[in-house]
């Protein structure tokens, strides 16, 4: 790379065409490296033998916060070629980056030599490259700054203007201000090695080093979405540039260590709730106290919670076959444990027994942990819910949020025994309404049997379902749900109710 720039000074005009696409890391190379006493004695460079400098983002000066991120992949690409100068130890902008959060510079000017002198000290560097940029449009100004942290003064500075379409050649002429007397300071394997750093992160369009800029900005905000985006249209725009490559792939690892990390948490999140409930319901009887009823609540939640992952995920029905079962096998004991209860209480949440499974349970997903509303007033509607779930798939919003508004799967399909428990299921929900006695028993009534006539005729007995409409019909002549009954019945007979959940 400084080869190439020592030509710029002694080759010919028409020549100077072929190196004017060089980048800007170039002129900081050789800023930094004429330097006075850069490269000197050993107590300078410290117990490694080596120099240390650090490279400080560069100020947008320009008015345009567009730009504020460019300073970041100027920088990040000028590390990149000084670290491959063996006589020079490179500070790496995730410590640099570090740091400033740690000294809440975030937002700090850092061309001023105090505040580079400030950072340096953090770092061990005895130096500090500094840059600036004022404009651009229709001009460019950028200023660059070589300085000893020690005293804080400043040992080189280069600036050069021009217009944005000349972004490139205003490098050639800042690399070509900054080299002179610069032969003799690099050895033949640092001017190699500098060399291939350059023809592997060459770019050649401003916008692309705009966009791997604000990659880097998205992932030190911890935004790894967004800073993969950001990286992968990067790596499109220019396959060959090596480090927008290596970031995204580091990125990309970074992504899925956390989604990892995110998956660990909740299998661990799962499997501790699950015990803990497994272990609840087994000490005690649901009706016998709120906190048995609400960990039988929460455990099949926890269960259709697992079908809705699975489903979200688009994984095959073997993958959430045992945990549909899991949850119907739960609310039928559930109904068993509560059918003597005339209603549920209405402040039931597993918080009041337990904060630690509370917060395990909507960390998976579960938005009511241990409360059975807005639905689930009573021991039928849990029975209704499981009718509802296997026929087409409408579950109450509060188990499982996710699950509405999907395409409905007919659940019923998954176990030959579904579709002898459905009718089961409503018929025992009717027996528990009809030993009521209350001003709701009339409506519940007529409004399981609608549901009861619809599963029916989904699998394939619609006259079973007209009788049982017919028959409710003549126990409640005067209900207020007589004429959607009635609809219902006519719809049956002209085949307008059909099954409309997909087949699995």
């Amino acid at each position: 790379m400084v080869r190439h720039a020592l030509r710029l000074v002694k080759v010919p005009p028409e020549r100077n065409a072929r190196y004017g696409r060089d980048m800007i890391r170039f002129s900081f190379l050789g800023l930094l490296l004429l330097a006075p006493g850069l490269l000197p004695s050993a107590a300078q460079a410290g117990e490694s033998g080596r120099t240390a400098v650090m490279v400080l983002y560069f100020d947008n000066d320009s008015g345009n916060g567009e730009y504020d991120s460019l300073a970041k992949g100027l920088a990040d690409m000028m590390i990149t070629d000084l670290s491959a100068v063996s006589s020079l130890r490179v500070v790496e902008r995730e410590k640099l980056e570090a740091l400033l959060s740690e000294l809440k510079l975030q937002r700090k000017k850092y061309f001023d030599p105090k505040t580079a002198q400030r950072i340096g000290k953090g770092t061990g560097a005895a130096y500090a490259v500094t840059g600036s940029f004022t404009s651009f449009d229709p001009n460019i100004r950028m200023d660059v700054r070589m300085i000893k942290i020690e005293n804080a003064t400043i040992v080189k500075s280069a600036s050069v203007t021009g217009t944005k379409d000349k972004f490139f050649d205003l490098q050639q002429q800042l690399t070509a201000k900054l080299i002179d007397g610069l032969t003799g300071v690099l050895s033949p394997a640092d001017s190699g090695a500098v060399n291939a750093s350059a023809r592997k992160n060459k770019v050649d369009n401003l916008g692309v080093l705009l966009d791997y800029s604000k990659g880097l900005d998205a992932n030190d905000r911890g935004d790894l979405d967004a800073a993969s985006k950001k990286m992968r249209e990067v790596v499109g725009a220019s396959p060959d540039f090596q480090l927008g490559k290596d970031r995204y792939r580091q990125i990309m690892k970074a992504l899925f260590d956390a989604k990892n990390r995110r998956t660990s948490l909740l299998s661990r999140s799962d499997q501790t709730l699950l015990e803990h409930a497994q272990a609840a319901v087994a000490k005690g009887n649901a009706a016998t106290s709120e906190r048995n009823l609400s960990y039988r609540i929460v455990l099949g939640q926890y269960h259709l919670t697992k079908v809705a992952h699975a489903i979200d995920q688009g994984r095959p029905t073997a993958d959430y076959k045992d945990a549909l079962r899991a949850h119907v096998d739960n609310q039928m004991k559930l109904f068993d444990e509560t059918k003597s209860l005339s209603g549920y209480p209405s402040n039931l949440h597993l918080g009041t027994y337990s904060d630690e499974d509370a917060k395990l349970a909507e960390e998976i997903g579960i938005k009511m942990p241990g409360n059975p509303f807005p639905f689930s007033y009573d021991p039928s509607e849990v029975l209704r819910e499981v009718g509802k779930l296997l026929m087409s798939n409408d579950p109450s919003i509060h188990l499982v949020s996710s699950m509405q508004g999907r395409d409905a799967a007919c659940f019923y399909q998954l176990d030959p025994a579904y579709p002898k428990l459905v009718p089961q299921v409503y018929k025992q929900a009717l027996d528990y309404l009809d030993k009521r006695d209350d001003q709701y028993k009339e409506r519940n009534t007529m409004r399981v049997l609608q549901e009861y006539a619809r599963a029916l005729v989904f699998l394939g007995r619609p006259e079973e379902g007209i009788a049982k409409l017919q028959g409710g019909l003549e126990r409640y002549p005067k209900s207020d749900e007589f004429k959607y009954v009635e609809d219902e019945i006519r719809q049956i007979l002209d085949g307008q109710i059909k099954a409309f959940c997909r087949k699995l």
